[in-house]
């Protein structure tokens, strides 16, 4: 599954002007700040939609030209991606700084963690109404951490990617790291790309706490993938440890 930062759906935008405008129900508003919260991704997208918003509105410009104004971003982004060919360069620099961090306390290896911890991004929600209903409940409970509570509704589901991931997911946000690394390993196999991907970043993110040198292999093939929509994360997280 291919993602862009700067791609909306007809659904997203008109997510993001009932979030702007106040006219979410409060059921719809927990489920949309829930996505939120769990989809850095989604989270990037909603930061342009309201500075486009505010500078169309300081403009006097009809709200008409945002879905233009995010089009025009699109083809833009695209020409940004040959910067990444630099990263390659720079890839042995980062490697040996990152061996460096992971040979200091364990404070500091927490305190990466911690600052990523939340750079989770949102899996797409394909199940039943019934399902996708119940599940949107579930990502209430995360939104609001009440943990223990998701698990005990993700356990009466049929098991299937997406639900195995958010258990990963709730069991890593208890403390329960090891039980998280072993669900996320079980998703390499997945289907889809994105889980895939996704499982691996968290995986990446758990060694990196522990100090293990594992992290330095994951994070650096993840962050050389272009296509992988947690490759800049990966490198952000390679550059804040690059600078502790």
């Amino acid at each position: 599954m291919n993602n862009n930062l700067y791609e909306f759906s007809e659904a997203e935008l008109n997510e993001f002007d009932q979030l702007y405008e106040g006219t979410l129900l409060e059921e719809e508003f927990y489920v949309l700040k829930a996505k939120l919260q769990l989809d850095e991704i989604l989270q990037h997208k909603y930061l342009v939609y309201k500075m486009l918003r505010r500078e169309i509105e300081n403009d006097g410009l009809t709200n008409k030209l945002l879905k233009a104004r995010l089009t025009a971003l699109d083809q833009n982004n695209r020409k940004k991606q040959i910067g990444i060919l630099t990263f390659s360069l720079l890839s042995i620099l980062v490697i040996f700084g990152f061996l460096w961090f992971l040979d200091n306390k364990p404070s500091v290896n927490t305190q990466i963690y911690d600052q990523y911890k939340d750079s989770e991004s949102g899996i797409s929600i394909k199940m039943s109404d019934d399902s996708s209903n119940e599940l949107n409940e579930v990502m209430i409970d995360i939104a609001k951490s009440n943990f223990n509570v998701a698990i005990e509704k993700l356990n009466d589901f049929n098991k299937n990617d997406t639900v195995i991931y958010y258990l990963g997911y709730c069991e890593e946000r208890l403390g329960n790291d090891s039980k998280a690394i072993g669900i996320y390993q079980t998703l390499y196999s997945s289907k889809s790309d994105f889980i895939r991907n996704k499982s691996k970043f968290r995986i990446g993110l758990l060694h990196i706490k522990y100090g293990d040198r594992k992290a330095v292999d994951e994070l650096t093939n993840i962050a050389s993938e272009p296509a992988n929509p947690y490759a800049p994360l990966a490198r952000e997280v390679l550059k804040s440890i690059d600078n502790k």
